[in-house]
């Protein structure tokens, strides 16, 4: 029974709509809604499909049918907007622009150069939108149909129920007509989750809600600014928060992934938005397992869902300081994630993030003994135009009168700057992420914008038509969107370098330059691994300092000694050129005498060419004598080179590698399903981590990926046709012989002793 192709009004009933008798002849843009109905029966759940015709976008009018004439009243006096006034509707696409010989040929690959997402819902429904979009929390909910659409690819196109509201502050107010929307996918409204893989990027298909990002200040519909101080939006491009949250996970290899779509609300064009997932509970979940219950969510509007203690904790620690005391710090460690916490810093400094610490962060926490992280959220107010480079040191004032949190960035920022090691180390993440090709050096962060604003490039023309004459005369064209684009990108050549001078003079950062290295790496680094060469034969190495001591490893570790500050045992002096002829990872300080003073940390992998890396899992305890607790798995590299595990996942069991994972050649890694009872069996073997869901004894498929998805290792093992059966349940665990498909039975032998021998070779 479908509706008319007008506006949705009211529920779908047995007495609505037109009773389907024969097919549906569409030519133009429709909702079609349909439900089936038969006497003693419940009524079939709604089903709904959206046709758009990007030709009728094209011709949108001022006053459709069926749609509001005003939208609300204003609640506040403001740039000439009266409280009381009735708020004018914008529904039309910009003639200037559409009939413009310079774009009208452009108007329709617009259309269809992102992804559409339509929400379709009765317009009683929307009063959330254009009547009170200051209304918050469940009441404000409302039903919706979600659609996916994708052009030229209808095999992924879906559709979903669920629950909508306003999403943000500033964006809701009257005067600001371009509203973002937060999606809720749960029971209430059929399916308990959202399953479709929303981000190319990223291996998470489940969510629980999504938020579709207007723009909000840096749009074109954006806030107008104070009197005195007016916003041009003609320096909007869209993609500054997208970019900053795409650099947070290229530098510590987690945050909020982001997509562009074009929306549509009830069939009408709505604008260029920035689908994004929401860095809560539910994300921590999907990106560093546990349950949600585990994990504690703080944010600038305060604190969420989970128990707070231990992030209170952390609050107290910083505020009582003194961590200039080793054990002190090692202490405040526990609770804060420093290499993590020191690249959110580094990052919204080259940014130069205005709008920011007091405002716009997201924290989180795993109870009961995780670290806190933050994360990257609205980073819109940045790269400002008229300053050559857009790094900008700030940490803000004790925070926004009222505010739920004092500035924690600041308070645990300051706190952690008393200790030397955190000094030093933070210094290391800002040369690690600025310089030899790290995430913020200047090929690699142009790169990322460039990728960013490669598809909206196409689809600004249909943003422009939409919203771009809200705030001017003249509206805001294609081509001020291009030179807003070319503005950042000029902004960022160099802003590395500008960064690292405004920490040096801040204390941030050492007087003494890192030793350069000759061949320099030129591979930049993964995150936990580092910046690479590649030789053939073998490799001459020198080293490049100003005056003082150069002290270098080979094996992969500091040259400085934690908490002394005096060169470690491994440490060896540079005097002459250094050859090398297998995988060798350098690390290299320059070292003062006079002043005791360390340079931050330089470091790179010399390897052969030919040379591989190669993940196995080696040794599977699937059904340990004593029960499910004594399970185990086992990894090695078989390669010759490091394997960069951070973030690293398997299938098949719950767990995910910590950020920062390295696996050097032929080294193990041992993760357990329970702590204890490991302990009392294997008291001398190490443990990497704990799993949930408890490995099949039936047999099943374990899987490991990388932080992008791509498989480094698989095996599916079994319990009969050639498996060991000692391996079911009399004592052995499954040890890989070390050739062959580990698919292949024969290629697995039980283990040679009791109980398995993790962690090592048999």
């Amino acid at each position: 029974m479908p509706s008319s192709a007008t506006p949705p009004t009211a529920a779908l009933t047995v007495d609505s709509g037109a009773i389907y008798d024969a097919p549906i002849e569409i030519g133009h843009t429709a909702l079609v809604r349909a439900a089936a109905f038969r006497e003693g029966y419940l009524p079939s759940p709604i089903a709904t499909h959206s046709y758009i015709f990007p030709a009728d976008v094209l011709t949108q009018p001022t006053d459709p049918p069926g749609w509001p004439t005003t939208w609300g009243t204003h609640r506040i006096d403001i740039l000439g907007y009266r409280a009381g006034e009735p708020v004018a509707a914008d529904y039309a696409m910009d003639p200037e622009i559409v009939n413009d010989p310079a774009y009208a040929n452009q108007m329709l690959d617009a259309l269809a150069a992102l992804p559409s997402v339509s929400l379709v819902m009765d317009m009683a429904d929307l009063d959330i939108y254009f009547e009170d979009p200051q209304a918050r929390g469940p009441a404000a909910e409302r039903p919706v149909s979600v659609e996916w659409i994708y052009p030229g690819a209808p095999d992924r196109d879906m559709q979903i129920d669920a629950g909508v509201r306003i999403q943000g502050g500033a964006g809701r107010w009257e005067y600001m007509p371009k509203h973002s929307f937060r999606l809720f996918f749960h029971n209430a409204y059929g399916a308990g989750k959202l399953a479709h893989p929303v981000f190319d990027n990223s291996p998470v298909q489940l969510f629980d809600t999504l938020i579709l990002r207007a723009g909000v200040d840096r749009s074109y519909a954006g806030h107008p600014g104070a009197v005195d101080a007016p916003r041009d939006h003609h320096e909007a491009t869209y993609t500054r928060d997208e970019w900053a949250r795409a650099s947070q996970i290229a530098m510590s290899g987690a945050g909020s992934h982001g997509a562009f779509v074009h929306l549509y609300l009830n069939g009408l064009y709505w604008g260029l938005y920035n689908l994004v997932e929401r860095p809560d509970g539910s994300f921590m979940t999907s990106y560093f397992d546990g349950a949600k219950t585990d994990w504690f969510t703080a944010s600038h509007g305060g604190a969420g869902d989970g128990p707070i203690d231990r992030f209170n904790v952390l609050l107290q620690l910083a505020q009582q300081g003194g961590l200039q005391d080793p054990d002190a710090y090692a202490t405040m460690c526990e609770f804060i994630d420093p290499a993590q916490f020191s690249d959110y810093i580094i990052l919204n400094w080259y940014a130069g993030n205005r709008d920011w610490p007091e405002n716009n962060w997201y924290a989180n926490v795993r109870n009961p003994a995780g670290q806190v992280r933050f994360f990257e959220w609205d980073a819109e107010d940045t790269w400002h135009p008229g300053t050559p480079n857009g790094a900008e040191i700030h940490l803000g004032g004790a925070g926004f009168e009222g505010a739920p949190f004092p500035n924690v960035i600041k308070l645990v920022f300051d706190a952690l700057m008393q200790n030397e090691e955190f000094r030093l180390l933070f210094a290391d993440r800002l040369y690690r992420q600025l310089a030899n090709g790290g995430a913020l050096s200047d090929a690699q962060a142009e790169a990322r914008w460039q990728e960013i604003n490669a598809p909206v490039e196409r689809a600004i023309v249909a943003e422009s038509a939409r919203w771009g004459d809200v705030r001017y005369d003249a509206p805001i064209t294609p081509q001020d969107w291009r030179a807003a684009r070319d503005a950042v990108l000029a902004q960022m050549a160099g802003n590395g370098a500008a960064l690292l001078a405004q920490a040096r003079a801040a204390g941030y950062y050492p007087a003494l330059d890192p030793p350069t290295f000759n061949p320099a790496p030129d591979q930049p680094p993964t995150m936990g691994g580092s910046p690479g060469y590649a030789f053939d034969g073998q490799q001459v190495l020198t080293f490049d300092a100003a005056a003082g001591t150069i002290y270098y490893t080979l094996d992969g570790t500091d040259p400085r000694q934690a908490n002394r500050g005096a060169p470690a045992e491994s440490a060896q002096v540079y005097a002459q050129p250094l050859t090398v002829d297998r995988t060798t990872i350098v690390k290299a300080r320059l070292f003062d005498p006079a002043t005791g003073l360390w340079s931050a940390l330089a470091e790179a992998m010399y390897y052969p060419a030919d040379s591989t890396s190669a993940v196995r899992i080696t040794e599977i305890m699937y059904n340990p004598l004593g029960g499910d607790a004594y399970e185990f798995v086992e990894i090695q590299n078989v390669g010759e080179r490091p394997v960069d595990l951070s973030n690293a996942y398997f299938e098949g069991i719950d767990f995910r590698f910590a950020p920062y994972t390295v696996l050097p050649p032929g080294a193990y890694k041992t993760i357990v399903a329970d702590f204890r009872k490991f302990r009392e069996r294997y008291p001398e073997a190490e443990i990497d981590g704990v799993y949930g869901r408890k490995l099949s004894n039936r047999g099943e498929t374990l899987t490991l990926r990388d932080v992008q998805g791509v498989v480094l290792a698989a095996v599916t093992y079994g319990v009969d046709q050639g498996w060991p059966l000692s391996a079911n349940g009399l004592g052995d665990s499954l040890v890989w012989t070390g050739q062959g498909d580990p698919n292949q039975a024969h290629n697995w032998r039980a283990s040679g002793q009791i109980n398995g021998s993790p962690g090592k070779e048999e």
